[in-house]
């Protein structure tokens, strides 16, 4: 039903437009093809249209369109005296050998025409290796600064394309999504996961809410939206450890039988004039999917935000990617911002997308500008809508991990909505020992990257890991709320080999737990972390903390703003998706939790509520 809806709404759409409608474009046809658009109406489109994008012909090439679209664009090139063709390349014939189709994805059309409460897209089917295509000459990104600044790259081979997958894959029609549920302490006492200081999942939220629909469940990370909300804890003491334990049990707001147990980790100050130096790569997506304001125009924006924060002693080289990856510019001093900020703005996008040949060169890069000691960072700008190129994820994902390993992490910055990939994005992230973000305004990009700079960029403990211990003697169950892609087996906790995440200077990290507990008499448990040193072959250290009776507040309305803040988004995330622990939660209760706790200092617990109030109408409520 889904397809004929949106098969309908096209064909309105279309007997709409007046002829003299402005060049179509290749990001737009295929997202018609993902959106399930029958070719027979796309081509009539192509037909109709009064004018395409220049380089339209080549886009779909490289997208791997069908072969009637493809030939429709052709036969328009037969009457018109500009062809789209590069010298030396064969455009396809009409009747030749296709790709595999671009399969429908509910979750990849764009946030406005997503229905409430989408069900997540059926598994992709195996397609069998896609039938060679002519190959035009690759097409590097539009590179355009100055000679005396930017070097030329061959651009690599293209191979065949892998479209990059998740080692996680999305949840198919009728399957649940993994989320924690209670356990009997009797029979496994330890709950083990790796910290998460990423928040991608929350603005992204955030954006799609704001469009006036309700996001994909398999977007709500519950706790990303925790982790969004700032908080008060404790700073660690001098000379101690990096980080400080804060920890506050109050009776659950829904529930009478349950409480809920707020954990949560502040690690230490470093002031903006004691960071080490930085050597940034930025790598950049110029690939046609985002050509559109809030993509390329926005990325701009918050790389030069960022640039402008920068100081002596800090350097940045910026790589480009769409059909090739090509060098903007090689590493440059601070000094130099002028050329840097120059180098960023004459980015433009078109081109079809090698982020694996792109990632291979920004890596090539940090590791010629490594500095022992300081934050070496690759910084990839993209809507995560990607062929990897001749390189396949597994085998990209490993050259990620072990870069991490030497040093060189990765953060992420999403841009766009429609065919965002929301998953790539974190998990790129994931493996590279880094933070994932999605940028959906200039404010949020000046929050994480001039506001939040030292903590984004500067590292004071990895591979991070929390253990709670519950004490089956004390309580009847626990649960998790969220971390079920962080979650690491009980027996790893003191593995060295296993990787973990990064805390930041000044990040603050915070887990939520819903037991059965009757109250005292006794301690409850014992919380362990353990965490190595920034510097390579640091030895893990680990700390423990014990959940004692000094750390329950026996009436909600005893418990600080800061943790009711903190269930309010908990259950919002929990709401949003879908969770079989929300019999308890109306959204009307979460509003009112919320209004009672905003702190007014802190926009963000307004927004918040804001978000509560939007669901609520989304959802009919």
């Amino acid at each position: 039903m889904r397809s004929v809806r949106l098969t309908v709404l096209a064909l309105a759409v279309l007997s709409a437009l007046p002829s003299t409608a402005s060049a179509l474009t290749c990001q737009q046809i295929i997202e018609d093809l993902r959106a399930g658009i029958p070719t027979a109406q796309i081509t009539a489109q192509i037909q109709g249209a009064s004018t395409l994008e220049p380089g339209l012909l080549r886009c779909l090439i490289q997208e791997g369109a069908p072969a009637a679209v493809i030939g429709a664009v052709q036969a328009r090139q037969v009457h018109e005296p500009a062809s789209e063709v590069a010298p030396g390349a064969v455009a396809p014939a009409a009747d030749a050998p296709t790709r595999a189709p671009i399969a429908h994805d509910p979750a990849r059309t764009s946030a406005s025409s997503r229905p409430t409460l989408p069900s997540p897209p059926p598994p992709a089917l195996p397609s069998p290796p896609p039938p060679a295509l002519p190959s035009p000459p690759p097409q590097a990104p539009t590179l355009l600064p100055p000679p005396a600044v930017a070097s030329a790259v061959a651009p690599p081979s293209l191979g065949p394309s892998h479209h990059l997958e998740l080692d996680r894959p999305r949840p198919t029609d009728g399957e649940a999504l993994r989320i924690n549920g209670f356990v009997d302490p009797a029979i496994d006492p330890l709950s083990t996961f790796s910290v998460d200081v990423d928040t991608g999942s929350y603005t992204l939220t955030r954006r799609i809410l704001r469009s006036g629909s309700l996001p994909a469940r398999d977007l709500v990370r519950v706790e990303e939206f925790v982790n969004y909300l700032p908080y008060e804890y404790p700073h660690p003491r001098d000379g101690e450890r990096p980080f400080e334990v804060d920890v506050e049990i109050a009776p659950s707001p829904w529930d009478e039988a349950t409480w809920y147990a707020r954990i949560g980790v502040q690690g230490k100050h470093v002031a903006f004039d004691e960071r080490k130096p930085v050597h940034l790569t930025f790598l950049v997506d110029t690939s046609c999917s985002m050509q559109s304001a809030d993509k390329i125009g926005l990325l701009k924006d918050a790389l030069v935000m960022l640039t402008e924060e920068l100081e002596d002693g800090d350097t940045v080289a910026i790589v480009a990617y769409a059909g090739s990856a090509g060098l903007v510019l090689p590493m440059t001093p601070i000094s130099e911002r002028d050329a840097i900020t120059r180098g960023i703005r004459q980015l433009e996008a078109g081109g079809s997308t090698a982020m694996g040949a792109g990632i291979e060169l920004a890596y090539a890069q940090a590791s010629r500008a490594y500095r022992p000691g300081h934050v070496n960072r690759v910084i990839l700008a993209s809507d995560g809508d990607a062929n990897v190129g001749p390189t396949s994820h597994a085998a990209l994902s490993k050259l990620i991990s072990r870069h991490a390993k030497r040093g060189i992490t990765l953060t992420t910055l999403g841009f766009g909505t429609g065919d965002y990939r929301d998953q790539i994005m974190e998990q790129i992230a994931d493996d590279g020992d880094g933070n994932y973000f999605y940028i959906d305004s200039r404010r949020e990009a000046e929050r994480v990257l001039v506001e939040k700079m030292t903590s984004t960029l500067e590292i004071i403990a990895r591979d991070v890991k929390i253990q709670v211990e519950w004490d089956a003697g004390a309580i009847e169950e626990y649960r998790l709320i969220g971390y079920e892609n962080r979650d690491i087996a009980d027996v790893d906790f003191r593995d060295d080999k296993v990787d973990a995440g990064e805390i930041g200077a000044d990040h603050q990290v915070t887990a939520l737990y819903e037991i059965r507990w009757e109250g005292p008499p006794g301690d409850l448990g014992v919380v362990r972390v353990r965490h190595k040193a920034p510097r390579r072959a640091a030895p893990s250290v680990e700390s423990r903390f014990p959940l004692t009776l000094e750390d329950v507040v026996f009436s909600l309305e005893g418990s600080s703003d800061q943790f009711r803040m903190a269930c309010a988004a908990a259950s919002l995330a929990e709401v949003l998706r879908d969770s079989p622990h929300t019999r308890h939660i109306d959204l009307g209760d979460v509003a009112e939790l919320a209004a009672a706790a905003v702190r007014p200092e802190y926009p963000e617990d307004s927004e918040l509520l804001e978000l509560i109030s939007t669901a609520r109408r989304l959802r009919g409520e």
